[in-house]
């Protein structure tokens, strides 16, 4: 939407991804079968009743990647960082701010033909209605759970006196365009102090959007099965434009 672009992964590697996730421990790097299968570069495997590999030292590899045009990496590149990039200020994109976050989740567990389109559709729908709101599409990602998007008022850029009304009514245009699709949707709103920048190194590196208060999103989201729902600094901030009702208090893990 907007010529801005998202490259994104789906099928059965994520699905195995899960089950190996749960099957490690922390400090673990572990395989699924069908990875172990196709591994070439480790030479020794530490067999697991949970049907995963662990790998054994050694055998690691150093990625490669062929030169690419520039013009055609910017329409996947956020607005709000291209700018400074442009204008040589990308040594100053770390900063804490006040953000009211939108958390969305598309629950999936098919990965065919007809899903990965409508999954597809729920990408543009997403964007499209951030960007109607004056918001920032930080990350859209697929995981074992579904897809995820994660979306900010607040940060450099898309700043505005009510962005926490801005948030929550994105949220409810989400919730209702993803919903008309047919598939199940789950949206969060959460406002208060995040932390902005360059996540990673000189040679690869993305802009992120860390702190609690995505977190209480996420968690929000993941506890609202029929509707989006907010914190109360969300309502608080946005109550001079919207009127909220008041749900049974969540327990948040």
């Amino acid at each position: 939407a907007e010529n801005r672009w998202r490259f994104l992964l789906a099928g059965d590697p994520l699905v195995q991804m899960g089950r190996a996730k749960a099957a490690c421990a922390a400090g673990d790097v572990v395989l699924s079968p069908e990875a172990t299968a196709i591994q070439r570069a480790a030479t020794e495997r530490v067999e697991r009743p949970e049907a995963v590999h662990e790998l054994a030292d050694g055998g690691t590899a150093t990625p490669t990647a062929d030169a690419t045009d520039e013009t055609a990496l910017r329409a996947y590149i956020a607005d709000e960082v291209l700018r400074r990039v442009d204008a040589g200020q990308a040594a100053w994109l770390a900063e804490f701010r006040r953000a009211s976050i939108v958390f969305v989740v598309v629950p999936t567990a098919s990965f065919d033909a007809p899903t990965l389109r409508l999954l597809r559709d729920a990408v543009r729908l997403g964007q499209e209605r951030v960007h109607a709101l004056g918001g920032s599409l930080n990350q859209v990602v697929m995981d074992d759970t579904g897809l995820v998007l994660l979306a900010a008022w607040g940060v450099p850029d898309h700043t505005h006196e009510d962005d926490a009304r801005r948030a929550m009514q994105a949220a409810d245009d989400v919730h209702a365009a993803i919903g008309a699709l047919g598939l199940a949707v789950r949206a969060g709103v959460a406002t208060g102090r995040v932390w902005c920048g360059a996540c990673g190194n000189e040679r690869r590196a993305r802009y992120a959007i860390v702190g609690d208060t995505v977190n209480r999103a996420a968690r929000i989201a993941l506890a609202s099965p029929t509707q989006a729902r907010c914190d109360d600094r969300t309502r608080e901030d946005a109550a001079r434009w919207l009127d909220f009702e008041s749900d049974e208090p969540l327990r948040l893990k």
